[in-house]
């Protein structure tokens, strides 16, 4: 199967990234997955994607600094930010 694109999943929880990899994966697209938002910007800074599917909560960093990151390094990057923190 001929890959859609490739995606970087960046979330610390890994239930999630593994959620990503089986269905995204499953779809046809490469799945790349990072849990810390440092690692994500290495990787776009040295690979191309198609999309960044990154957790607003992460261990290191906000995932808006991360968004900003990547868009200077890769301004076509399409970018989702997820969260599964509950607001009250």
């Amino acid at each position: 199967m001929e890959s859609k694109g490739k995606i970087l999943v960046l979330d610390d929880d890994p239930v999630v990234t593994l959620s990503c990899k089986r269905i995204l994966g499953a779809e046809g697209f490469n799945i790349i997955t990072v849990d810390k938002g440092e690692d994500a910007i290495k990787k776009v800074s040295n690979e191309e994607f198609d999309l960044l599917i990154s957790d607003v909560r992460l261990p290191d960093m906000n995932g808006i600094t991360v968004l900003r990151e990547s868009k200077n390094v890769q301004p076509q990057l399409d970018v989702v930010i997820i969260t599964g923190y509950p607001h009250s």
